[in-house]
């Protein structure tokens, strides 16, 4: 019997960015940033160890998310954040803001 990665990865519990079998595995991976893509697909438990999922990637997320083609489509179809408020995005000597939905200042 062929077994496949996905199936030693799960079985065995080892991370797939660091390979490492002995850490914890409690949250989901968002595989697009949750502050792009806000019921976007998710990797299951088990697969991003918490470790690499809430420090290593989670500071690739903000590098992405500040990149300025990205922080300008935030506030552009972003949203409200979790804490309630518009993103901004701030273009050299051009600040943008939304206070109100389709609204730019």
């Amino acid at each position: 019997m062929k077994i496949s990665r996905q199936h030693y990865i799960e079985k065995k519990k080892l991370c797939i960015i660091c390979g490492d079998p002995s850490k914890k595995y409690s949250s989901e991976e968002h595989i697009f940033p949750e502050s792009l893509v806000k019921y976007g697909p998710t990797l299951k438990k088990g697969i991003v160890c918490d470790n690499c999922n809430n420090k290593g990637l989670s500071q690739a997320d903000k590098t992405f998310q500040d990149w300025k083609p990205i922080s300008f489509y935030k506030v552009w179809f972003g949203g409200k954040t979790k804490k309630r408020k518009f993103p901004r995005a701030q273009i050299p000597s051009l600040p943008i803001l939304m206070r109100q939905k389709g609204v730019l200042y």
